[in-house]
C-alpha cells in the first residue's frame, strides 16, 4: 500500500494536468488503488513493506536465532538466518500473522500478563512493537520445529497409531481425521509440505492462546500441564527444551 501511495505521488503532476482533458477525477484514482489490490503480482510490490510490518530486521545479528538452534545437526536458518533476516518458513508464518490481525489473536496486548513468571512465554511483551511480537512468534515456531524435527521438512517420525506417523517440521499426524478439526489450514490433504505444515501448526497455536475461548479449553499459555498443547514437550510443567528455546528470544528476556 505504502508503494502504490508513492506511485501516485510520482505521477501525480501528470494526472492532474490531464484531468481537463481525460477526465481523470478523484473517484478514477480512487478505482486505481482498487485495481493495483487486484494485480495478480501484487505480493511483489507489497513484500517489501510486509516485511517491515511483520518483524524483518534486515542485517540486524541481534535478531537472529540463538547457537543452541544448530546443535545436533540443525539448520534452522529457514525461519531466521544468521544475519537476523527472515528465511523461507520464517516469511510463511510472518504472512500468516499478517493475516490472523482481524482476530488479533497473536498481537493483542495482554496476550501473557495473565500467567506467572513460570508460564510467562514474554515478559517485556507489552514493550514490544508489532514487528518484535511478530519475530517472537517466528522465534516460537523455530523452537517447535528444532525439537520435533531440528528444522528438517522431510523428516518422518515414529509411528502414532497404526497406519499414522508425525510429518515434517512440527511433527504433525499424517492422519487427516485427526488433524481438520484443528482449523481451516490442517484440512489440507497433505500436512508434508512446510508451509502448510506450518500454517496448520500455527492454526492450533491460535487455539491454544486463546485459552478457554478455544478448541482446547487451555489456560492460554504456549507452555505447562494446563496449556492442552498439541505437542507432548510444551505439556510438561516448565515446558521442556522447547520453551527453553523460547526463553532465548533477546527481546522478550533481556530488552
Amino acid at each position: 500500500m505504502y508503494l502504490q501511495i508513492i506511485f501516485l505521488i510520482l505521477i501525480s503532476p501528470s494526472i492532474f494536468a490531464s484531468n481537463a482533458n481525460d477526465g481523470i477525477s478523484f473517484e478514477k484514482i480512487s478505482q486505481m488503488f482498487h485495481d493495483m489490490k487486484e494485480i495478480n503480482d501484487r505480493d511483489l510490490l507489497i513484500d517489501d513493506c510486509n516485511k517491515v510490518l511483520l518483524g524483518f530486521v534486515p542485517n540486524d545479528k541481534r535478531r537472529a536465532l540463538h547457537p543452541n538452534f544448530s546443535k545436533f545437526g540443525a539448520n534452522c536458518s529457514k525461519f531466521i538466518d544468521e544475519s537476523g533476516n527472515y528465511g523461507e518458513w520464517g516469511q510463511v508464518v510472518a504472512k500468516y500473522l499478517e493475516e490472523d490481525q482481524k482476530q488479533n489473536v497473536f498481537f493483542h496486548d495482554d496476550l501473557f500478563q495473565a500467567h506467572s513468571n513460570e508460564l510467562n512465554a514474554c515478559p517485556n511483551w507489552k514493550s514490544l512493537n508489532k514487528a518484535e511480537r511478530a519475530h517472537f512468534w517466528v522465534w516460537v515456531m523455530a523452537s517447535i520445529a528444532y525439537k520435533e524435527s531440528t528444522c528438517k521438512d522431510q523428516v518422518k517420525g515414529d509411528s502414532i497409531h497404526e497406519g499414522q506417523m508425525a510429518l515434517g517440521l512440527l511433527q504433525l499426524d499424517s492422519h487427516s481425521e485427526n488433524l481438520n478439526w484443528r482449523g481451516p489450514n490442517c484440512k489440507a490433504s497433505s500436512i508434508h509440505k512446510a508451509e502448510t505444515n506450518l500454517r496448520c501448526g500455527l492454526d492450533i497455536m491460535s487455539e491454544m492462546i486463546k485459552g478457554e475461548r478455544g478448541l482446547y479449553k487451555s489456560s492460554g499459555s504456549i507452555w505447562g500441564r494446563k496449556s492442552n498443547s498439541f505437542w507432548a514437550e510444551l505439556r510438561k510443567k516448565n515446558g521442556g527444551k522447547i520453551a527453553q528455546l523460547i526463553k532465548t528470544h533477546p527481546l522478550c528476556f533481556n530488552k
